[in-house]
C-alpha cells in the first residue's frame, strides 16, 4: 500500500459462513480496519445518537470529509514546497510513522475522540481542530514567503548587470572608493551619471553648463565599473540647490542620473540588514517546515477518523442498529477485479448482487453490497 496509491475502505455485514479475514488478506493484502463496535453490540460501539442523527450525520460526515481532503493536499503541498525530502509521518501510539504503517495497524484515538461523546459533537471538535492547524500553517507559510519575498528582491537587484539598473550600493562600496570621491557638506553634494562609452566627449563639453553652481572639472569616472554594454559610471560635485535642474538637463541630453548617497555607515547597516533578513528567512523555514510536518500528520490522523465514522454510521444504517459487520482497508492495484472479488466475498448471493450493482450502474451510480469509502492519501489523485 501507498500513500499515492488510492486507498479503500470497506465493510460489509459480516457472513456466517466462510473465512473473509483470510480471503480478504490473501486477496488484496487487507488489513483489518478497527472501528469500535463493528462487531455487533457492545459499550465500545461508537456513540452516533438516535437513526435520524445518523441520518443528518451522512451528510455531514460527508461535507467534513471533503473539507478534510482539501486541507490535507493543501499542507501536503505547502510541506512539499519548503521541505522536498521531507517525511510525510503520522502519530500513532507515541511514536511517528508513515501512512501504510499507520492505516495498517489503525486504531481509534479515544483521548482525542471519546467513544461515549456524539459522533456529531466529535466531528465538530475535530474539523474545528484541523481548521485551526490548516490557519497556523498558512500564517507560519505566509511570514516564511514575505521574508523569501524580500529576499527574492535583493537577488534581482544583484542579479541586474548594467548600471542604469543595477543597484548601486553594492558597487561603489567602502572597498572600491575612497570617501573623497564623494563630497557633502551643507551646500555641496555629489550626483552619479550614468554614460555610454561613446557620450562620454559630449559629457565632458556640456555638463558645466547644466547649472550655474556645477564645479568645474569635478566630472571624474569611476575606473572598472564598466558594465558589458559598455556604460560607464561617473560622478560630479555641485552646490545642493542645482540637483534637480542638473538631473533634468541630463535627461534632455539622454545622459541617465542616478539617486545615490554614498556612506559607509549606510553601507554597513545595509549589510548587517541582509544578514538579519537571512537569519529571518531560515527560521522562518524552519518553523515553517515544522508546522507542515507535524500539521499533515495530524490532518492525516483526523481525517481518517471521519472516514471511519463514515463507514461506521453508513454501515449502522445499511446493515441495522447493533448489526455485525467487518470492515477492511485495501489499496487495490486493479480496482475492477477487485470489485467483482469483493461482490463474491462480501454477498451470500453474488449474482443478484451484480444485478443490483449493474441497475445501479445504468442509473450512473455505484452501488455495492458493502459499504465502499475510497480516497488518495497524497495528492496526485482524484478523491471521493
Amino acid at each position: 500500500m501507498s500513500a499515492s496509491q488510492e486507498v479503500w475502505i470497506v465493510a460489509a455485514s459480516t457472513p456466517k459462513t466462510g473465512d473473509v479475514d483470510s480471503k480478504m488478506k490473501s486477496y488484496f493484502g487487507a488489513s483489518k480496519f478497527a472501528i469500535p463496535g463493528t462487531e455487533g453490540p457492545s459499550a465500545e460501539a461508537l456513540n452516533g445518537g438516535s437513526f435520524d442523527s445518523l441520518v443528518h450525520l451522512t451528510d455531514d460526515l460527508a461535507k467534513a470529509d471533503n473539507q478534510l481532503d482539501s486541507i490535507v493536499h493543501r499542507i501536503e503541498r505547502q510541506y512539499a514546497e519548503v521541505d522536498p525530502a521531507g517525511a510525510f509521518l503520522v502519530k500513532a501510539q507515541g511514536k511517528e510513522v508513515t501512512f501504510d504503517a499507520y492505516i495498517k495497524d489503525w486504531q481509534w484515538d479515544e483521548a482525542k475522540y471519546p467513544k461515549d461523546r456524539l459522533l456529531a459533537d466529535n466531528m465538530k471538535f475535530l474539523t474545528s481542530t484541523v481548521t485551526k492547524l490548516d490557519e497556523e500553517v498558512r500564517t507560519k507559510m505566509g511570514q516564511f514567503n514575505d521574508y523569501r519575498t524580500q529576499k527574492g528582491n535583493i537577488a534581482k537587484k544583484d542579479a541586474a548587470t548594467t548600471l542604469p539598473t543595477r543597484d548601486l550600493v553594492d558597487l561603489v562600496t567602502p572597498n572600491a572608493v575612497g570617501a573623497d570621491w564623494f563630497v557633502y557638506t551643507e551646500h555641496l553634494t555629489t550626483v552619479c551619471v550614468i554614460l555610454s562609452r561613446s557620450a562620454e566627449p559630449d559629457f565632458l563639453k556640456v555638463y558645466e553648463s547644466f547649472g550655474e553652481y556645477v564645479i568645474p572639472m569635478s566630472a571624474l569616472k569611476f575606473a572598472g565599473m564598466d558594465d558589458k554594454d559598455g556604460n560607464t559610471l561617473w560622478r560630479v560635485v555641485m552646490m545642493k540647490s542645482q540637483v534637480d535642474h542638473f538631473k533634468k538637463a541630463c535627461r534632455e541630453n539622454r545622459f541617465v542620473p542616478r539617486d545615490f548617497e554614498f556612506s559607509v555607515d549606510a553601507y554597513n547597516n545595509l549589510l548587517k540588514q541582509r544578514v538579519t533578513l537571512e537569519d529571518q528567512t531560515n527560521q522562518a523555514l524552519v518553523k515553517a517546515k515544522d508546522m507542515c510536518r507535524a500539521a499533515w500528520g495530524d490532518a492525516m490522523s483526523a481525517w481518517i477518523h471521519v472516514k471511519a465514522m463514515r463507514v461506521f454510521v453508513e454501515s449502522v444504517l445499511r446493515f441495522g442498529q447493533g448489526a455485525a459487520f467487518s470492515a477492511f482497508v485495501l489499496s487495490p492495484s486493479n480496482p475492477v477485479k477487485a470489485r467483482a472479488s469483493l461482490m463474491d466475498i462480501f454477498s451470500s448471493d453474488s449474482i443478484a448482487a451484480k444485478a443490483m450493482s449493474d441497475a445501479a450502474a445504468e442509473d450512473g451510480e455505484e452501488h455495492f453490497p458493502y459499504v465502499s469509502v475510497s480516497f488518495f492519501p497524497m495528492a496526485g489523485g482524484g478523491a471521493k
